[in-house]
């Protein structure tokens, strides 16, 4: 098990080599798992970038393609770090730079709102599934505090689509139309899990989570 841990520790490795009378720096990521790795971020301190402007910020590999980057805040006002994504395979090393530059627009992967008109939802989602917890509307109806669980078969955002066509009568979205679809039912469960009070040996019963 240790072994294993210390692999996955160190599964992909970074290497910074600043140009020293320039505003740019060679990264070089190397995965020296046994396992190809997708949709990995490699995080970088902007301590070692004091030369470039955080807002100018950009990130390109080897053939010159931008890479999205998110700049880190940690709840400071100044970013503290930033991050981007790579692809490696097992034992694969991939060289980017980062420099000032004009960042490219890069396309959302996360979404999350309150949804008043559907009784006052919470849901949020990545590229790979959607969630949503119920509101006080629906407290009269005393469901769980579970979360309720949306199968995406899309990398597209899907929240405000599927709601607005559900509320309008267009496409329900416990039916799936292509894209996936809401299959689980929470009722009185916890869902996909969710905290829940248990006093002196028995279950404590709580309503809607927001």
């Amino acid at each position: 098990m240790t072994n294993l841990f210390k692999k996955t520790l160190l599964a992909i490795t970074t290497a910074l080599m600043m140009a020293s009378c320039s505003n740019l720096a060679e990264v070089s990521v190397f995965n020296n798992s046994e396992v190809d790795r997708q949709g990995e971020l490699v995080e970088l301190c902007l301590c070692s970038f004091k030369r470039i402007d955080p807002a100018k910020l950009v990130v390109v590999d080897s053939s010159g393609n931008q890479m999205p980057v998110q700049l880190l805040y940690r709840g400071g006002e100044e970013p503290e770090a930033f991050v981007f994504p790579v692809n490696l395979k097992a034992g694969e090393k991939a060289l980017f730079t980062v420099k000032e530059g004009e960042p490219n627009a890069v396309v959302n992967k996360t979404f999350a709102r309150q949804v008043p008109e559907r009784k006052d939802d919470v849901a949020w989602e990545n590229d790979r599934i959607a969630f949503r917890a119920y509101g006080p509307a629906l407290a009269n109806e005393h469901p769980s505090n579970g979360f309720d669980v949306w199968y995406k078969r899309t990398d597209e955002l899907i929240v405000d689509k599927w709601y607005k066509n559900d509320l309008a009568g267009v496409a329900s979205y416990h039916d799936d139309h292509g894209e996936g679809l809401d299959c689980y039912k929470v009722a009185h469960t916890l869902g996909a899990g969710w905290s829940h009070l248990f006093a002196n040996l028995r279950y404590v019963p709580v309503s809607h989570l927001v």
